[in-house]
């Protein structure tokens, strides 16, 4: 899987928290159950890696909120 190769290489981590499937709806998702969404370290965007239409959002709406790592707030 090279699309996934190359998220690795820009940063992106897999996102662990839980997902509401109101995202899967806005994008129309044929598959919501195979839902892999992998999130870039500035915590910017959200990519998913389901299926091959690899859709995308910068919009936290759907995501579980984190607080900040203790790393993150010194820095």
């Amino acid at each position: 899987m090279r699309f996934l190769h190359y998220l690795h290489q820009i940063g992106y981590k897999p996102f662990r928290g839980a997902v509401k499937g109101d995202i899967y709806r806005f994008f129309d998702c044929p598959h919501p159950e195979k839902g892999r969404w992998y999130v870039n370290d500035e915590r910017t965007s959200f990519q998913c890696v389901g299926c091959s239409l690899y859709c995308e959002t910068d919009d936290w709406t759907d995501f579980q909120l984190f607080l900040p790592l203790e790393s993150d707030v010194r820095g």
